[in-house]
């Protein structure tokens, strides 16, 4: 016997896993963290990620550095990630949320990983 409690056999939107909701706030994190501490978090990050796009980036940035090629990638991508998992779950798509949060963060883990892990040579 099956009972539904909901009409034309539509059920209530799933929430969110604890590992879902952990990621996006890692990357909300990781955003805030970027743009608030920048100068902390310049010191892992700059030189990597400079390395990787093969653009400078400045330490030291205004408001309108906020928006500059390489450093918008480091706040932007982690945001564009939430919203895509967000709306992801909103159509059932599970797989396609974690990636988007899984995303942003293996691409800085990839990048400063493999920063530090290249040959000398090579910077």
């Amino acid at each position: 016997m099956l009972i539904s409690y909901y009409e034309d056999g539509v059920a209530a939107p799933k929430k969110a896993s604890m590992l879902m909701a952990g990621l996006m706030v890692v990357n909300a994190v990781m955003s805030g963290g970027i743009v608030f501490a920048w100068t902390f978090v310049s010191l892992f990050v700059a030189e990597p990620l400079a390395w990787a796009t093969w653009m400078p980036i400045n330490r030291g940035y205004g408001l309108l550095g906020l928006v500059e090629y390489p450093f918008v990638l480091l706040w932007v991508v982690p945001l564009l990630g939430i919203c895509g998992a967000w709306l992801s779950l909103k159509v059932g798509r599970k797989a396609l949320a974690f990636t988007c949060v899984a995303l942003p963060i293996g691409m800085l883990a990839l990048v400063i990983g493999w920063y530090h892990l290249a040959p000398q040579e090579w910077h």
